[in-house]
């Protein structure tokens, strides 16, 4: 195992993290408490569509990539103002999970991906000392599994009391 020694690739972008965590953790409680099952899964099919189609059509149209960096700069990292977006892989794994997956399932994926994902990056990117992969640390899985195991678990008591806790843990992991 490597000693990460380099900087951080990637700056931690306050507003990304309010926006992907909140922003995830609202559509959580929305698909619980008032969206119907058919309304969530036309939400995202649209998200996806919305979003590909940006993708899509920015690489072929130099001003609408140039609208569209004015306005996401905020949001984006690097690598992102050439490529898909992390938003569009969100929303497209939303997409195979609601049409895969039990609500339960969904539910509790829907809630690690918003706030693991996010923790695992800051705690990486501050504390990750041994390196795993490219920009991966053994600081930030942790980090992951551990925040991933705790929004499991509040999901699975808010929404799903009758789940075994095994369950919940399965879909964190």
């Amino acid at each position: 195992m490597k000693r990460a020694h380099s900087p951080p690739l990637r700056p931690f972008r306050v507003f990304r993290f309010l926006t992907h965590t909140l922003g995830g953790l609202f559509f959580l409680w929305a698909a619980e408490t008032i969206l119907s099952p058919k309304s969530t899964l036309n939400i995202i099919i649209g998200m996806v569509l919305i979003l590909s189609s940006v993708d899509l059509l920015r690489n072929y149209w130099p001003a609408l990539n140039r609208i569209f960096l004015f306005i996401g700069t905020p949001l984006l990292h690097q690598q992102e103002k050439d490529s898909c977006t992390s938003a569009t892989w969100f929303w497209w794994s939303l997409l195979f999970l609601s049409i895969l997956t039990q609500a339960h399932t969904f539910a509790i994926c829907l809630g690690v991906l918003s706030v693991s994902d996010q923790m695992a990056g800051i705690v990486g990117r501050k504390y990750g000392k041994h390196q795993l992969s490219h920009r991966r640390t053994v600081e930030g899985s942790l980090a992951f599994l551990t925040s991933g195991l705790l929004t499991a678990m509040l999901i699975q008591n808010l929404w799903y009391p009758e789940i075994p806790f095994f369950d919940a843990f399965a879909c964190a992991v």
